[in-house]
């Protein structure tokens, strides 16, 4: 049996567990009838009876759940660590990398009170949602986003996670191509680890992509020559494999792509002032950070117009 199927069965044995535990009680209640024959054989004192009937049920049960539990920690951060390696998107998702079902996920995890930050309580309200092997790797994705922390015992909402919940539910529409997202990803990965120059740098790939991918699809096939013909115009300098963000803005509003002074086209400036490497040069980690945010609404605002 290969590790992919063992981690497949655990995850099958955890869902049915929590969906069936009093079966597990019902199970240990054997000890306690067990406890009373000793009792009435033996006739021991009621102190020697609670702990022959008593401390083996407790014992084995919460010995099963820290295993459990364990079980549940460590599935989740193995599928954190491969979403960071791998995000796998394949198809179109929201911006924030996240949809409507992770959204629901964390609500419950706010909302229902009896889950307490149990693991298998979380499992146990949301396992009949899920196949089998998208149900930790959701959580895990979670977690790798930093919408989630995930301890040995515990698993909570993180501060970005209950900010999340408060966004509108239209930041959550699958509309996103998958390049797109995965240079999200980028972008949300430098932010988690403090790189702020990473995230204004994934940032302005994002919108670099969103102009190259409206410029051929307005020319189709004569992008090239179209290119070629604002060159010589002197709008743009660069080739088009070599152009920067300021030309392909000014390709796409010498073209129609982009409208002078549209929605789009502010957001574009309101970019170019944060991505002027002056500003990172001043070593002031708190302008660093402030900038890096403000570039991540930015790109938030644009995408949501520019994919609905």
């Amino acid at each position: 049996m290969n590790p992919g199927d063992i981690v497949s069965k655990g995850i099958t044995f955890v869902t049915w567990y929590t969906a069936h535990e009093y079966y597990l009680w019902i199970y240990l209640a054997q000890w306690v009838v067990f406890g009373w024959l000793i009792y009435l054989i033996l006739r021991l004192d009621p102190p020697y009876l609670i702990v022959v009937s008593f401390l083996p049920t407790l014992a084995t049960y919460y010995s099963v759940k820290r295993i459990l539990t364990g079980f549940c920690s460590s599935s989740i951060r193995e599928s954190s660590r491969e979403f960071v390696s791998d995000p796998g998107l394949d198809s179109k998702t929201s911006l924030k990398l996240v949809d409507m079902t992770d959204r629901e996920i964390l609500k419950t995890l706010r909302e229902n009170k009896s889950i307490k930050g149990d693991y298998l309580n979380l499992i146990r309200e949301i396992s009949t949602w899920f196949m089998t092997g998208d149900l930790l790797s959701r959580i895990g994705k979670l977690h790798a986003l930093g919408y989630l922390k995930a301890s040995r015992n515990r698993i909570t909402l993180s501060a970005e996670g209950l900010d999340l919940l408060e966004l509108p539910q239209l930041m959550f529409l699958s509309n996103v191509p998958p390049g797109i997202a995965r240079k999200a990803v980028d972008m949300r990965f430098a932010l988690i680890e403090g790189n702020f120059n990473g995230v204004v740098d994934a940032a302005n790939k994002i919108f670099e992509s969103i102009l190259r991918e409206a410029f051929e699809k307005k020319f189709l096939g004569n992008y090239q020559s179209e290119w070629d013909g604002l060159q010589s115009r002197g709008v743009v300098r660069n080739d088009y494999e070599n152009a920067n963000l300021g030309q392909l803005s000014a390709a796409a509003k010498g073209t129609g792509v982009l409208k002078e002074g549209s929605l789009h086209d502010n957001l574009l400036k309101a970019f170019s002032r944060i991505r002027v490497p002056q500003k990172h040069e001043k070593g002031e980690p708190q302008l660093e950070e402030a900038d890096a945010c403000s570039a991540m609404d930015i790109v938030n605002v644009f995408v949501r117009y520019w994919y609905r």
